[in-house]
C-alpha cells in the first residue's frame, strides 16, 4: 500500500461586505470595497471579498469561521450575539442618530420621543444602545426609503439610523451627527483563533499608517466619521 501525503491548505480568508450603500457597489467601487482592497494590497495579505444583503451577510459570517466583517465590537456582541471575537484597529466610527423631517425639531435623545413612533431597520436592536423599547413604538422597515415614506405620511415621528446610512437622505432629514445618541468604533471583526490573530496583526499597522497619511479618509470620503 502506497500512502501519498496530500498538501494541507489553510482555509481561505474571506471578508464579508454587506450590500448597503457606503460599503458596496455593483461595479466594486463601494467605499468599503475599495478600503478592503487597499488594506490587503498594502499588507501583502490575501482574502476574498464577498457581498451579500445585510441579513444574509450576518448569516454567512456566522457560518464561516474564516470570515471577517466590518462592524463594531459592541454590535458584534450585543446584536450579532458573539461572545468571542477578534478585533482589529478601528477603521471608522458607527454613529446612531434619530432623524426627523427637515423643518421639524431636532431630536438628540430617546427621552424626547418617549411614547412616539419611530422607523428602524430590523438590525437596529435598541437594547444594544442601552434603551428599552417598552415606551416606544418601533416600526421595522426593510430600507430607509420605506422609513422616509412613513415619516412623510405622518405614520412615524422619526427614523433611527446610522449617520453613514442616512447621508444619502440628509437634504430631507434633520439630525445632528456631531452628537449621536450612540457611537462606537467600527473595526474588522473576525472569529477568534491563531489565523485571525495573525491576519489582524498584519493589517493593523497598515490601517494605522492609512490614518496617518490620510488615505483612509480619502477612500471613505463623506462616510469617514472618525474625526
Amino acid at each position: 500500500m502506497i500512502i501519498v501525503a496530500l498538501p494541507c491548505y489553510a482555509a481561505e480568508r474571506i471578508i464579508i461586505i454587506p450590500e448597503i450603500p457606503r460599503y458596496y457597489q455593483n461595479d466594486g467601487s463601494g467605499n468599503y470595497q475599495q478600503l478592503m482592497r487597499e488594506i490587503l494590497k498594502r499588507s501583502g495579505e490575501s482574502a476574498r471579498l464577498m457581498n451579500f444583503p445585510l441579513s444574509r451577510a450576518t448569516v454567512k459570517f456566522d457560518k464561516n469561521k474564516h470570515a471577517c466583517y466590518p462592524v463594531s465590537l459592541e454590535l458584534a456582541v450585543d446584536v450579532l450575539g458573539y461572545k468571542l471575537i477578534a478585533t482589529g484597529e478601528a477603521i471608522n466610527r458607527f454613529k446612531i442618530v434619530i432623524a426627523t423631517l427637515r423643518g421639524t425639531a431636532m431630536v438628540t435623545s430617546f427621552k424626547q420621543i418617549r411614547g412616539r413612533r419611530i422607523a428602524a431597520l430590523p438590525t437596529a436592536d435598541l437594547r444594544a444602545y442601552g434603551y428599552s423599547t417598552s415606551s416606544l413604538t418601533v416600526r421595522y422597515v426593510d430600507s430607509h426609503d420605506e422609513g422616509l415614506k412613513l415619516l412623510k405620511a405622518g405614520k412615524v415621528e422619526a427614523i433611527l439610523g446610522s449617520v453613514g446610512d442616512l447621508i444619502a437622505y440628509r437634504d430631507r432629514l434633520n439630525y445632528e451627527d456631531a452628537d449621536p445618541i450612540y457611537a462606537v468604533d467600527e473595526r474588522i471583526v473576525c472569529h477568534p483563533g491563531a489565523a485571525s490573530a495573525a491576519f489582524l496583526n498584519k493589517i493593523d499597522p497598515v490601517i494605522r499608517s492609512m490614518k496617518s497619511d490620510g488615505s483612509l479618509k480619502a477612500i471613505l470620503g463623506e462616510y469617514y466619521l472618525l474625526d
